[in-house]
């Protein structure tokens, strides 16, 4: 439904959709809230991104779509969102984090995915339960 009010708009149209938090917001029966409870798990931090662009958008922009779709499944982070976007616009950003991508342009490095456990201390994404 969105995305054809978006397609019948007219002109270009970029569209990147996400979450800053995974479960435990007050979702379920349960009534677990806060970011994680006390200990993270893959369940409560990992969240989508839904991207939508235009017939307009990818006529233009076709390579950058392209590689947007190829990279829909690689394990990105939210620092990847800005650079993103603004790729998608057309402004130009100089990121001087090496692990930060823009996904229309290149799939992210090997790298690790921190998740604050608490304050002052992370965790690797991957090594969640």
């Amino acid at each position: 439904a969105l995305a054809g009010l978006l397609d019948a708009r007219g002109g270009e149209v970029f569209l990147l959709a996400t979450s800053d938090h995974g479960e435990n917001l007050l979702d379920d029966e349960r009534g677990l809230f806060q970011h994680a409870l006390t200990e993270p798990t893959r369940w409560d931090t990992r969240v989508p991104v839904w991207l939508h662009a235009n017939q307009a958008w990818r006529q233009r922009q076709p390579q950058r779509w392209a590689r947007l779709r190829d990279h829909a499944r690689v394990p990105a982070m939210q620092a990847d969102i800005v650079p993103t976007l603004l790729g998608a616009a057309g402004i130009g950003y100089l990121e001087p984090r090496a692990s930060v991508v823009d996904l229309g342009e290149r799939p992210p490095p090997v790298r690790t995915r921190s998740v604050v456990r608490r304050l002052g201390q992370t965790v690797d994404w991957d090594r969640l339960p």
